[in-house]
């Protein structure tokens, strides 16, 4: 090509470049120029390149390259497999045409706001220093595969359009040693950095990605960040894929939207590695967030995170992730399950003021966990589901006050749960713990969580509310019981048998008469004896004044006949007393009165001067504890014959059933017999 052949604009340009200038088509404005007939901004590829290539005569571009602001570059340009000696920046310039720049090594490249309408293959590309495509406007796919930067790409607020279905660009294998800045890039297709090594940062704040909800809107399986992966405010309609990535510092998605749909796949994590934390702060995920097996040397935070995979789906699954620092997910809500299962948490697994929604199924699964320090506080009451904590295995566990209390919709399955120690501050809350403890799924239930906490209660020095957990194990214990007892019913037979069959609600009847009134209510299942010693007591001191109002009543009969003796005309009633002499019988003891022998004063006999008086409390004592032989029921007895002298009778012999009963209760407590550890 020859000089002459170049258009006023274009020897213009020559000129520019000859001089180390930089050269700005007349009226540039800041912008690449419209796609139009107009060719008053046009410059032919084929000049470009001539001038690149050395063509022209005169001395090359020099350090300062070459540098043109808003042409349009009219034709196909191709610099495949150039080697350019200077840096070059083509800004504010118009594609109409396809851009091959496969293989090409400069020190520098730039096409900052610049629009191409046709692809651009950068393929194996080769840059000494930066490689800026700032606000760049892509109308095809951008293809940077396996190129080779040695500074920085930066691609602010570029936009790159391939369609939802299509690939707006291409970086497999790309590696930039300073880091990527892709900060408001917009993207409709994917955005692919499969493999790509990065030696700095890769930052896409507030970008914007829209595959659409069944696409894959970026794709950095494999990837490498040496200093961090920061994608705060990320919107991504598709779903988002650092599998097996391995991030250098940290994993940032502060504030982002991800919408695969709800039976989609929001976030792909599996294998992903983040050395000092992986922080999801206010996420808004529609569809599975998935960090399963990720390593993450710091913490896992998800604080006020909003994660919708559907009630029937999986909102979060970290099956195997292993958080040095723990997982934080305060004010987290989840609509399905939040699955922990075999995770490995070395801090804390903190949740205050979240939510998890999966009805009818496990909301939070932490199965098989290995946790530091379980805070399962603070949760709202709008939780509901399964609380899945078998075989899990927590050093520390932190529960609700009786004040904030277990969420009612929240059932617990933790059969095998190992717990290491509860916290002092906790220990004394009994009601807490047996809240949580008694709100087990009744399908999984099992005693071994009642023992772990009861035992590490006691190992507290809480001898007393490890008790009230043990007991409040053994009244679960039969519930569970009753249960079992229901469901082996038909169901067809279930309503009749339980509501009108006899011999069935008599038994029920038995049951919970025995356990709730006697084992739980008399001595608290083996575990509070003296209750049945203050029965006892309670029960001597009834009898004590039922007999005492029966003596004065003239129901109290000795019960030694044949020692009565006239009473002499003259004897007199001398006073009131326990076992006093009432009549002056010559220093004999007679009965109080002659209604109790129905006799008259003549007729009665006077006792001998040696038999024992009667004594009301020692009387109703021998009756309550069968295992004293005081024997003052050998002496006096109740007068039968006399008016409600029955009635005393049959108190009688109801209190020497309850005196054996609680006796044998205090003893089955004492000996450990109904204890059930």
């Amino acid at each position: 090509m020859r000089e002459d052949d170049l258009t006023p604009l274009e020897q213009a340009f020559l000129a520019a470049a000859r001089a180390g200038e930089p050269f700005a088509v007349p009226g540039f404005t800041g912008e690449a120029p419209p796609d139009a007939d107009d060719r008053a901004h046009d410059i032919r590829a084929e000049v470009l390149e001539a001038l690149i290539d050395g063509r022209f005569a005169g001395p090359p571009p020099g350090r300062k390259g070459l540098v043109l602001l808003g042409a349009r570059i009219r034709g196909a340009l191709d610099l495949s497999d150039g080697d350019l000696g200077f840096p070059l920046a083509l800004i504010a310039c118009r594609f109409p045409d396809r851009v091959a720049l496969d293989r090409l090594r400069a020190p520098a490249l730039a096409l900052s706001d610049s629009r191409v309408d046709a692809a651009l293959s950068a393929s194996h590309l080769r840059i000494d220093t930066n490689l800026v495509l700032n606000a760049m406007h892509a109308s095809a796919p951008l293809d940077l595969m396996s190129a080779r930067i040695g500074g920085q790409l930066v691609m602010n607020k570029a936009v790159l359009d391939a369609g939802p279905d299509g690939l707006a660009f291409q970086g497999q294998g790309l590696h930039a040693a300073q880091g990527a800045f892709l900060d408001g890039l917009r993207a409709t297709g994917t955005v692919d950095l499969n493999a790509a090594e990065i030696g700095g940062q890769l930052s896409m704040n507030e970008a914007v990605l829209d595959a659409g909800p069944d696409g894959e809107a970026f794709n950095g399986q494999g990837l490498s960040a040496a200093q961090g992966a920061f994608l705060d405010g990320l919107r991504a309609t598709g779903t988002v894929d650092l599998n097996a990535a391995e991030i250098g510092y940290q994993l940032s998605m502060n504030e982002a939207i991800l919408d695969a749909g709800p039976n989609g796949l929001a976030f792909r994590g599996q294998g992903l590695s983040a050395a000092q934390g992986a922080f999801l702060r206010g996420l808004r995920a529609t569809g599975t967030v998935d960090l399963a097996t990720a390593e993450i040397g710091g913490p896992l935070s998800m604080t006020k995170a909003v994660l919708d995979a559907g009630r029937d789906g999986l909102a979060f699954r970290g099956q195997g992730l292993s958080a040095a620092q723990g997982a934080f997910l305060k004010g987290l809500d989840a609509t399905g399950t939040v699955q922990f299962a075999g995770a490995r948490l070395g801090g804390s697994f903190d949740v205050p003021g979240a939510t998890f929604r999966r009805p009818g199924g496990a909301a939070l699964t932490l199965e098989k966990a290995s946790v530091d320090r379980a805070w399962l506080k603070g949760l709202t009451g709008a939780c509901e589901g399964v609380c899945d904590l078998a075989d899990a295995r927590i050093d520390t566990l932190y529960l609700d006050t009786p004040a904030e209390g277990w969420p009612r919709n929240l059932t617990v399955v933790a059969p095998d749960i190992r717990i290491g120690s509860l916290p002092a501050y906790t220990r004394g809350r009994r009601d807490g713990w047996i809240a949580w403890l008694d709100a087990q799924e009744p399908q999984y239930w099992a005693p071994h969580a009642y023992q772990q906490v009861a035992a590490r209660l006691r190992e507290g020095g809480h001898e007393d509310c490890a008790k009230a957990v043990y007991i409040a194990m053994r009244r679960k214990q039969r519930a569970e019981e009753h249960r079992a007892f229901v469901m082996a019913i038909p169901e067809p037979q279930r309503d009749h048998r339980l509501n009108g069959y006899f011999p069935d609600r008599v038994a029920e009847w038995f049951r919970r008469t025995f356990d709730a009134w006697l084992l739980d209510g008399v001595i608290g299942y083996g575990y509070r004896p003296m209750r049945a010693v203050w029965a006892m007591v309670g029960l001597i001191l009834l009898g004590m004044l039922i007999f005492q109002q029966a003596w004065d009543a003239r129901l109290m009969a000795p019960a030694q006949a044949t020692i009565f003796e006239a009473i002499p005309p003259d004897a007199t009633l001398k006073g009131q007393g326990w076992g006093a002499g009432f009549y002056d019988c010559a220093g004999r003891h007679p009965p109080e009165s002659n209604a109790l022998t129905r006799r008259s004063p003549a007729e009665a006999a006077c006792l001998p001067k040696d038999y024992p008086g009667f004594i009301p409390l020692t009387y109703s004592f021998d009756l309550a504890i069968p295992l004293l032989e005081m024997r003052p029921e050998k002496h006096w007895t109740v007068n039968a014959a006399a008016p409600w002298g029955w009635l005393v009778l049959i108190w009688h012999y109801v209190q020497i059933l309850l005196g054996s009963l609680l006796t044998g209760l205090f003893l089955a407590a004492v000996t450990g017999i109904v204890k059930k550890e």
